[in-house]
């Protein structure tokens, strides 16, 4: 219930005390839309997606439950989390984080309970390598020196873990 109310206290004290009121009255409704504890850079990437989305005439942010996916272990206690805006909606706005660039993409390796940023810009689609222990971005063909629709690839080698 505390992510929830986390996520409703960020939009306004008055949200705040509605979610309550409503997870009181509708208790199974809370499983439905209950988010695990999102990393900082998590939340400061949707406090500005909020932000944005309310400033350009959207009436809300949605975030679906799959937004945030874990890749892994990858290796001992090592993880990948990105939180895809394929998966963000902002109502009243079509498309307000995707276009001709992709989705808007933040990726964290977490290590120790601890998280680095890998990647954080739009992508068309990503993929994790297990095998050579990288992360493959199709790209907007412009970041590559080439046309928007021409295929362009940036692969990021993950660390090795000391």
């Amino acid at each position: 219930m505390l992510n929830l109310l986390h996520i409703f206290t960020a939009a306004g004290p008055q949200l705040a005390v509605l979610a309550l009121g409503l997870m009181m009255l509708c208790p199974d409704a809370q499983a439905a839309y209950d988010m695990p504890e999102l990393p900082l850079q998590f939340d400061a990437s949707l406090n500005h997606a909020r932000r944005a989305c309310l400033d350009e005439g959207g009436t809300r942010l949605t975030i679906a439950k799959d937004a945030m996916q874990v890749i892994g272990p990858i290796k001992k206690g090592r993880y990948i989390v990105a939180l895809d805006f394929h998966k963000v909606k902002c109502h009243g706005i079509e498309n307000a984080f995707c276009g001709t660039e992709g989705c808007e993409l933040v990726v964290l390796l977490k290590t120790n309970n601890r998280y680095a940023l890998i990647f954080q810009r739009r992508a068309i689609s990503y993929k994790f390598l297990a095998k050579i222990q990288s992360m493959t971005f199709r790209v907007h063909g412009t970041y590559c020196g080439k046309a928007g629709t021409d295929l362009c690839l940036q692969t990021i080698k993950l660390a090795a873990s000391k």
